[in-house]
């Protein structure tokens, strides 16, 4: 027991040391030994709270060493921001596969966000991008028809569906592609007027840039049927389904031309953007060819913090 309270009595004596040190004025650093009296090289005013251990305040490890607050003075020091987009527009298609032939001019909507490794100027930077697609594109005014095989039918009797049977041919008409994408890519950008850095204090009120890029796609595809017949016709089946679907792949290029708008804490980016891409589908069967190339106009919006 004798021990333990010798290790108490010390912790006790280490925390009132440290209470009574914190307790000290902080008008200035303590007097030399001997009482020697120490120069006043301030003027005659007193000294600061916090003159001796850094102004009052946030660190400059969380704020940086030249921003105050969210809205104050801001730089574009740190080579690495980010983007975030929404892109919407036309989707083209083209290609001699019969799906390509059989749909026409959709509607494309993209939204994602991207990384920006800057170079020391704040003219040119490499990026990063992933992003979120959606493309449907519906059928021309004469939707063709395609064979397709082993498609399952329900028989009906008396307005039943009493069991199920595969018709080894029947035929269908296309309505509509939608298709659905996740993407990934990489690509460079360069200012032509202006500059990332400093856009925020700039006394120019814009900057403009154009940037090339370019990933793969993966995601799935719906495609709506109807008219779906068998060959060897048959009063009592009618179709389980009227529509296919199909995992799918595309690898895609694109260039972008935006301008930079500063704006508070932000600088937002208004722009367009061409796209190519060429996808691989087999949801038409193998016999079908169900390639498909799309041209895709977008309009684009973002924002950089």
């Amino acid at each position: 027991m004798s021990l333990k309270k010798a290790i108490l009595a010390t912790l006790v004596g280490v925390l009132l040391g440290r209470g009574t040190a914190h307790a000290q004025s902080p008008a200035g650093p303590p007097a030399p030994v001997g009482g020697a009296v120490v120069p006043d090289t301030t003027g005659g005013a007193p000294p600061v709270v916090g003159s001796y251990n850094g102004p009052a305040g946030f660190s400059p490890w969380l704020v940086g060493p030249d921003r105050d607050d969210c809205c104050g003075p801001l730089t574009d020091r740190n080579p690495l921001k980010t983007e975030l987009f929404i892109r919407s527009g036309w989707t083209i298609p083209s290609g001699d596969g019969v799906l390509a032939k059989a749909v026409t001019t959709g509607f494309a909507i993209e939204g994602g966000g991207r990384a920006l490794f800057f170079n020391l100027p704040g003219d040119a930077a490499w990026t990063v991008e992933t992003s979120l697609s959606n493309f449907n594109n519906p059928s021309g005014s004469a939707p063709p028809t395609v064979a397709l095989f082993n498609v399952p039918f329900n028989i009906i009797q008396a307005g039943q569906n009493v069991s199920t049977q595969t018709e080894p041919t029947v035929t269908a008409r296309i309505r509509a592609l939608n298709r659905t994408y996740v993407s990934l890519g990489a690509g460079r950008e360069w200012y032509l007027f202006g500059g990332a850095a400093g856009t925020r204090d700039t006394p120019h009120p814009a900057s403009w840039r154009i940037g090339v890029d370019g990933g793969g796609r993966w995601g799935t595809a719906r495609l709506q049927i109807d008219n779906i017949t068998a060959i060897n016709e048959r009063a009592t089946v009618t179709p389980q389904k009227n529509h296919r679907t199909d995992t799918i792949a595309a690898v895609y290029l694109a260039a972008h031309s935006d301008v930079d708008i500063p704006c508070g804490c932000c600088i937002f980016q208004v722009g367009v953007r061409a796209e190519w891409d060429y996808t691989w589908s087999d949801i038409l069967q193998i016999q079908n060819k169900g390639d498909v190339i799309s041209t895709n106009l977008l309009f684009n919006v973002g924002v950089r913090y």
